[in-house]
């Protein structure tokens, strides 16, 4: 028997280096669905901004917030004062009024609420697709195994009894 010297191909061969390409993956496939998500966070965040908020005193009527769960508008609606408090007020939209009431955008918060919302929508979307695996790979699984075997219960091409 001949000893022969080991090169360098076959010590990395011997022994695999750290896992990194998993780990690249991994992040690849979880950025990919949360950026195609961040458009569906700023649609549901310019969405949630119209519910109502509740106000508790007329002291409160010059600075209104809107958005959740970040509060990015404030609106002042010193002129629609309602008779009674607590009171919800609804966000009032400026681009069909002739003369809409003052309102500030903070478009960084927007830009958080977005994100925070697509992150969320992420979360579910993947713990969806988690719970619905065992049941997708199950029916891929029996209609391979039908498809080759027969379902049970149901005679085979062949058997025509």
């Amino acid at each position: 028997m001949s000893w022969t010297p080991m090169g360098a191909d076959d010590v990395a061969a011997a022994y695999p280096g750290p896992a990194r390409h998993r780990t690249r993956e991994r992040i690849r496939s979880w950025l990919l669905p949360l950026l195609g998500l961040l458009p569906f966070g700023a649609g549901l965040a310019l969405w949630l901004r119209t519910l109502p908020a509740t106000i508790d005193s007329a002291a409160q009527l010059t600075r209104v917030e809107f958005g959740w769960p970040l509060p990015w508008t404030t609106q002042d609606l010193t002129r629609y004062a309602p008779q009674e408090y607590p009171a919800r007020l609804e966000y009032i939209g400026g681009k069909y009024l002739v003369d809409p009431p003052p309102s500030v955008e903070n478009w960084w918060l927007f830009v958080a609420d977005a994100v925070i919302l697509g992150v969320c929508a992420c979360l579910m979307l993947a713990l969806l697709l988690r719970l619905l695996r065992p049941v997708l790979l199950g029916r891929a699984r029996s209609t391979g195994a039908a498809g080759a075997a027969g379902a049970p219960g149901l005679p085979d091409v062949g058997d025509q009894t």
